[in-house]
């Protein structure tokens, strides 16, 4: 029992509560405890799903990869941009519909040589709107940088097979090798061959190179130099880049 000794319940006119146990005080009760309807669940923001990114591996020094299948060449007078995978579909499309009707690929595909007037009006028949067909633009497209026409046209016929970029570079360098077999060292195969996976790796030939990774590791610099000479190696990066820029 609690004493009102000031007169407050008189003053606010407040009948009183007679006190006998403390009040609980804890958790409320739901409506369902309290016998009445439970209250609709309150919806929950929907969380997005996490969107999962899916990692494609490339291969070192692979020609068909994704970056290089999106690419893009500049071809016709206007310097039209067009994506390459685009432009070598088209080509091998054109010159399909070609092998059709038209006789001077008719003569290439049959191995036979064309005049030099056939090639004149051939090389203008392809080399027209709207994708400018021409052996230098078709050489960044397929990336052959000997290819001549002919190649191409059998090529996209069937009748003939590029090498692939990694096949080119190995090539190159098996060639270079073997022409100075003679002057090589062990020591000197070594790191050619180390410098051969670089250019397969996407890595240009050039001085600045020997001073970084993997090159760094094996004395850089200074050890390639010792090895082959300053004025040779000098030379070989020349006659590399010569050969692998043909």
């Amino acid at each position: 029992m609690i004493y009102d000794f000031v007169g407050n319940t008189e003053r606010f006119n407040d009948p009183g509560v007679e006190y006998h146990r403390p009040k609980v005080i804890g958790t409320r009760l739901s409506a369902q405890q309290a016998g009445g309807i439970p209250p609709e669940p309150i919806p929950q923001p929907q969380s997005e799903e996490k969107k999962t990114h899916e990692f494609v591996l490339i291969e070192e020094g692979l020609l068909e990869d994704e970056f290089r299948r999106r690419e893009t060449i500049i071809v016709g007078p206007d310097g039209l941009a067009m994506d390459r995978k685009t432009y070598q579909e088209k080509w091998a499309e054109k010159i399909v519909e070609l092998h059709r009707t038209d006789p001077a690929v008719q003569k290439i595909f049959g191995g036979n040589e064309l005049t030099e007037q056939e090639w004149e009006a051939l090389a203008r028949r392809l080399n027209s709107p709207e994708y400018y067909f021409d052996e230098k633009t078709l050489r960044k497209a397929f990336e052959q940088p000997t290819g001549s026409l002919t190649d191409f046209i059998r090529a996209a016929l069937g009748k003939y097979k590029f090498p692939t970029r990694e096949e080119r570079i190995k090539n190159i360098f098996n060639t270079w090798v073997a022409e100075h077999s003679d002057s090589i060292k062990p020591e000197q195969a070594q790191m050619l061959r180390l410098l051969q996976s670089r250019v397969l790796a996407g890595d240009t030939v050039e001085m600045r190179m020997f001073s970084q990774p993997p090159f760094s590791l094996w004395g850089g610099r200074v050890r390639m130099e010792q090895l082959f000479g300053k004025e040779n190696l000098a030379k070989i990066i020349e006659e590399l880049n010569s050969l692998l820029a043909a």
